[in-house]
């Protein structure tokens, strides 16, 4: 790759004085990364998630860099990932959880209904039925969002390790 942008690139990297080592995560969690094909690039970069992918490798980065005191970069930067993979995937909700969801369920069931209670006939069921599909779907939207925002980026480095074969 020595066309003339990417000489001015390195060119400037090399004399900026300034210039910290960044980018160094997805080689050492990914050693395959520059053997992807360009078809697979595209995929990749087009990933809806992808922004979060970045921004993981650049947190993952700055705890390597804060945390590698001895050196061991490697050690340091697959603890931290695995720290982020860990906090995407959270906690195993226990059977403990149960009762807490259908108090939380109860509660919305009930303001539904005095919310409809001055409703009759099928009125009254059309209505609290579509209340109750309004919280169901903003509870479900709110769930999703989450899910995407913490997890989303999983999905980038799950294609990644797809695309580069075995480590």
């Amino acid at each position: 790759m020595q066309d003339s942008r990417h000489r001015a690139v390195l060119g400037s990297r090399f004399a900026d004085s300034d210039w910290h080592a960044t980018g160094f995560a997805l080689p050492l969690l990914i050693p395959d990364v520059g053997e992807l094909d360009w078809e697979a690039v595209a995929t990749i970069r087009s990933h809806r998630a992808m922004k979060d992918f970045r921004r993981i490798l650049q947190e993952i980065e700055q705890m390597t860099l804060e945390q590698s005191r001895d050196g061991d970069v490697e050690t340091a930067v697959r603890h931290a990932m695995e720290k982020h993979l860990v906090k995407a995937t959270g906690k195993v909700e226990s059977l403990g959880a149960i009762p807490k969801a259908a108090t939380v369920e109860f509660g919305a069931g009930i303001m539904l209904g005095v919310a409809t209670v001055g409703l009759g006939g099928p009125a009254a069921l059309v209505g609290g039925a579509a209340l109750g599909s309004v919280v169901a779907g903003m509870q479900t939207a709110i769930g999703v969002g989450r899910t995407r925002r913490n997890k989303g980026w999983v999905s980038v480095y799950g294609e990644l390790l797809d695309n580069t074969g075995p480590l």
